[in-house]
């Protein structure tokens, strides 16, 4: 059963993901910004600033939506500490797909 609210804003983000591989928000991030899916808009706001925001959703949208809080897995991405990961499964049944 659905819950009320508005609309998935980053659902296409997340369509495409594999079902059996283990995302955190960054992650998705790269990969959509690497696929073409996102590009930053020309608003005056810095890319960075942007890829955090959208990070920042991410993540609200992995908390509001009651994933494990240890994760599925860590996520390892060169240069930085292991972040907690779901699998993309988890974040499809979560905006309904």
């Amino acid at each position: 059963m659905c819950k009320p609210g508005r609309p998935m804003k980053y659902k296409f983000l997340l369509a495409p993901l594999n079902d059996n591989r283990i995302y955190c928000p960054a992650a998705i991030v790269l990969e959509a910004m690497e696929n073409g899916l996102w590009r930053p808009l020309n608003n005056g706001e810095s890319l960075q600033r942007q890829k955090l925001r959208l990070r920042h959703s991410l993540a609200r949208f992995s908390r509001n939506h009651d994933f494990p809080y240890e994760g599925d897995g860590l996520y390892i991405m060169k240069g930085q500490a292991p972040q907690r990961g779901w699998y993309g499964w988890r974040w499809k049944a979560a905006c309904g797909l």
